[in-house]
C-alpha cells in the first residue's frame, strides 16, 4: 500500500512524498539519524530548527533528508556522537534482566 501526499517548504516549492507501508522500517533504519550525528544542533529559529555544522545549513527538515534529496545518496558527512559510540545497547527484551 502506498500513500502520496503533495506538500510545499516555506520557500514555495512544491514536494510529492510518497509513503510505503511495507518498506518504511527498513528505509528508516537504514538512513543515517541526525540526532545521534556530531555535526546536528538545534537553532532558536522555530521556522528553521535543524542545522549541520558539517554542511553550513539549517531548515526545518532533518539535514540527511535534505543531503538525499539533492544528491541522491545518504549523507556521507554522518559521524555519531562519542557518548554514543561507545554505548552497549541494553536489550530490555532479555528475560535476564528481570
Amino acid at each position: 500500500m502506498i500513500f502520496s501526499y503533495s506538500a510545499k517548504d516555506l520557500d514555495g516549492q512544491k514536494y510529492l512524498l510518497k509513503i510505503s507501508i511495507h518498506g518504511l522500517y527498513n528505509s528508516i533504519m537504514d538512513k543515517p539519524n541526525c540526532l545521534q550525528c556530531r555535526h546536528y544542533y538545534t537553532t532558536f529559529d522555530p521556522q528553521k530548527p535543524r542545522g549541520c555544522r558539517l554542511f553550513s545549513m539549517i531548515s526545518r527538515f532533518f539535514p540527511s533528508h535534505l543531503v538525499k534529496k539533492e544528491t541522491g545518496k545518504e549523507c556521507m558527512g554522518f559521524s555519531k556522537r562519542e557518548h554514543l559510540k561507545n554505548k552497549n545497547d541494553l536489550d530490555l527484551n532479555d528475560p535476564k534482566l528481570w
